[in-house]
């Protein structure tokens, strides 16, 4: 069946609200804590250095391995593909995850810092938190 276009109503229907349909406003906290990559994004970003010219240097020697891309800091090396670096709280999840997850692999502390690394995650206390982690479990 073809319908004529005088056939179709082209009206637009609207309501007018008396009062909000959200009564209470939502207001989303940004993470501005202040972490282990802080240095790194400010050298990255603006050529902050710290005041001190041997942490000036260390930070220098250690941000040549680093990449920001688009706010998001990574780490670069020669034996793996760039890895994602990423915050004490994501850490924690990523060990949670990857030692007792959907596999739960419940693996030595070596083996699970390695297979993080090889998911493409980095922090600069990985084996250290991955020894801690897996020292809560009488199993592992």
């Amino acid at each position: 069946m073809v319908q004529n276009s005088s056939d179709l109503d082209y009206s637009v229907y609207f309501e007018e609200l008396q009062k909000p349909s959200i009564e209470s406003e939502e207001v989303m906290e940004i993470d501005n804590n202040l972490n282990w990559m802080t240095p790194f994004i400010n050298y990255l970003e603006k050529g902050e250095l710290p005041e001190d010219k041997g942490k000036a240097q260390r930070l220098k020697a250690k941000a040549a391995k680093c990449l920001l891309e688009e706010g998001i800091l990574y780490r670069q090396t020669f034996s793996s593909p760039i890895l994602k670096c990423i915050g004490p709280a994501e850490a924690e999840y990523c060990l949670m995850e990857v030692h007792e997850g959907i596999c739960r692999d419940h693996m030595s502390e070596k083996a699970l810092a390695h297979k993080i690394i090889r998911q493409g995650y980095y922090w600069p206390t990985i084996h250290k938190d991955a020894s801690d982690f897996v020292k809560k479990y009488k199993q592992c």
